[in-house]
């Protein structure tokens, strides 16, 4: 037998199994790297649907809150249609959206927007609120003084318990705010959209327990009209004159006279006055329980100051009476020592001064709010949704509660 031939027969059948040992690793090297471009390829495609559609989603729920707000200008408020979008394509974006708003039995809206990109769907969900003119505790144009000793809580008069409270300017102006020592701010303090807190607050030893911020947007002051009400002449009030929802109107002038009484009674009373609200020494406004007064006053509310006089809502609720001062003639009003009142103002032409040892439950819209020594102020979150005047300005729906489902 050929030695040499055998061995190189032997060589031979090595090198070849080896060759295609080598092209099996390769294959396999070559199948495990496709499989794992094509599940990266599938990962990223995946992960871009799961985007898109969040993203899709996410823009309905916008869309949808736009929509309402929208039909809030419609005048009056038609609950029977309400927005709803199928399969709307999101520009930009290989994604569809829809959305739909439904109300329940407490008049509360929920959206439910849906994104669909390629076979991936998401889903969200949040229910609204209305965002009103009395939205916060405190709000000014200009200047915030809370002098010694003051507490500002907020409380919710429709469940009764505990609520945060949110107290600002809109001004970016140094020393904007001023807090004095021993006062206690049970919530937020802010100052104007791009402003500093630095700068803006002087804290002199007010305890804060909430946050300092600065606006992320300019929160308006709108203009209000009072509704249209029948001319009703001149309201000249000595001793105790009843007011139901009959007398509501126009008047040119309203007058209480020395010891007067204006007494709310039988319903909501809505009162406009084009002149001067005069309020005599020893006379009083009263709102009755189960009634409420909004009253738009034009000119000047009783002078300076409103001392000797009272307002007394026995409504228990500040929204039992609501004042508007839209003029621009009258550059304050001072509210005495130890008054007690309940009550939501909005005068953004005024500075609202509140004297020693004053307790205040409501809100204060104004240009300026001086609070003096030792008051207490709480705000009334039930006025949160609240507006006033005709149609719904100042009045806005915003996301509340928020998931993805």
């Amino acid at each position: 037998m050929n030695t040499n031939k055998l061995l190189q027969s032997k060589k031979t059948g090595s090198v070849m199994a080896l060759a295609m040992l080598v092209v099996v690793i390769l294959l396999v090297m070559g199948i495990g790297l496709l499989s794992l471009g094509l599940h990266g390829r599938l990962f990223a495609v995946r992960t871009t649907s799961e985007i898109a559609a969040c993203r899709a989603a996410d823009a309905g729920l916008t869309k949808a809150v736009f929509a309402m707000n929208e039909k809030l200008k419609v005048i009056p408020w038609d609950g029977n249609s309400l927005p709803q979008v199928t399969d709307e394509a999101l520009l930009n974006c290989d994604a569809t959206l829809s959305y739909t708003v439904t109300e329940d039995a407490n008049s509360d809206y929920t959206v439910v927007s849906i994104g669909n990109a390629v076979q991936t769907q998401r889903q969200v969900s949040s229910t609204l609120r209305r965002k009103g003119l009395f939205e916060y505790g405190l709000l000014v144009k200009q200047t915030m003084v809370v002098e010694y000793n003051t507490l500002v809580y907020g409380y919710d008069s429709d469940t009764g318990s505990d609520a945060e409270v949110m107290i600002g300017t809109i001004s970016t102006a140094p020393d904007s705010l001023v807090l004095g020592s021993g006062s206690i701010i049970d919530g937020d303090v802010f100052v104007g959209f791009g402003g500093d807190t630095e700068t803006g607050i002087q804290n002199e030893g007010a305890v804060i327990n909430g946050q300092t911020y600065a606006l992320n947007e300019e929160i308006p002051f709108p203009v209000i009209t009072p509704p249209s009400l029948s001319d009703m002449g001149t309201m000249d009030i000595a001793g105790t004159t009843v007011v139901g929802p009959a007398d509501s109107g126009r008047y040119t002038s309203i007058t209480l006279q020395n010891s007067g009484i204006l007494k709310i009674d039988g319903g909501d009373v809505v009162l406009h006055t084009t002149g001067n609200v005069a309020m005599n020494s020893g006379s009083q406004i009263q709102v009755e329980a189960g009634s409420s007064l909004t009253l738009y006053v034009d000119g000047d509310l009783g002078g300076d100051e409103l001392n000797n006089v009272e307002i007394n809502n026995y409504t228990g609720v500040p929204g039992g009476f609501k004042l508007c001062l839209m003029g621009a003639s009258e550059p304050s009003i001072e509210f005495k020592n130890n008054s007690d009142l309940f009550m939501a103002i909005y005068a953004p032409n005024t500075d609202v001064i509140f004297k020693n040892n004053t307790t205040f439950r409501g809100s204060v819209v104004a240009k300026s709010v001086y609070m003096k020594n030792n008051s207490v102020f709480y705000y009334d979150k039930a006025l949160q949704g609240e507006t006033i005047g005709n149609g719904n300005v100042g009045l806005s729906f915003v996301t509340d509660r928020w998931q993805e489902e």
